[in-house]
């Protein structure tokens, strides 16, 4: 019985203490201190979230990401807080859902992209997408832009294959969206929906090389060194997303 009641009363000390107090004591690894500290600023982040109209399907998981990072910034990596810490995580909730908004219309306008048959942009381009540009091994600004002309080129011949739901899945792979969501979207069960996913990738693939050979010798030298270079990215990415 002492057990319960000591951890009564360290709750009870920790309620006591100042934000800064608290999160040295989460510093020192007192578990119960990082309970109290979301105990603390939840409902003063959930009350902010609701009157600020933020979705209610998205309020509790808006909330936990923004505590749980600054408590690892300020607990585990050191970083100092905030004189106002409370003031500090509404801002840092304003902040997420802006960014949350502004990734989603950025999103819907490669969707839109991706399956526009008059547009340059679609299904191979948004398959490397910018991240994965970015991270492969930095290309010069002009091996970019010859790249990207080259794949403009490359969707082309690939989407002549290809209907307008299948371009727009491969959009949404290549933006990281969860196999799970999109087989919602598609109205299929989770199973259903990774093995259709499955199955156009396979296909892209094998639609891939023949597209390949059908461009200029300079095109093919830009695409070629670009898969090359993506080869890890689109193995632990496109074909693992969950």
């Amino acid at each position: 019985m002492r057990k319960p009641r000591m951890r009564q009363d360290v709750q009870r000390t920790l309620r006591h203490l100042n934000d800064n107090a608290l999160i040295d004591a989460m510093r020192a690894g007192a578990s119960e201190a990082w309970q109290e500290f979301m105990m603390r600023f939840r409902p003063v982040l959930l009350q902010y979230g609701l009157r600020t109209r933020v979705d209610n399907s998205d309020i509790n998981a808006y909330v936990d990401q923004v505590l749980e990072e600054a408590a690892l910034r300020w607990a585990i990596d050191g970083a100092a807080p905030p004189k106002n810490i409370t003031a500090y995580l509404l801002r840092a909730l304003s902040f997420h859902r802006r960014t949350v908004d502004r990734d989603t219309k950025r999103r819907a306008r490669r969707y839109e992209r991706a399956t526009d048959a008059g547009n340059n942009e679609g299904a191979i381009l948004s398959l490397c997408s910018e991240a994965s540009v970015r991270d492969s091994n930095g290309p010069t600004e002009d091996e970019t832009d010859a790249t990207q002309g080259a794949l403009e080129r490359l969707c082309n011949l690939v989407k002549l294959s290809l209907g307008e739901q299948e371009a727009r899945i491969l959009a949404q792979l290549a933006d990281g969206l969860p196999h799970r969501e999109i087989a919602a979207e598609l109205g299929l069960s989770y199973d259903a929906g990774r093995k259709r996913i499955q199955r156009l990738c396979a296909r892209v693939r094998d639609l891939v090389p023949s597209a390949v050979n059908q461009l200029s010798s300079t095109d093919r030298v830009h695409v070629e060194r670009l898969l090359r270079r993506l080869e890890p990215l689109r193995a632990r990415g496109i074909d693992d997303a969950v």
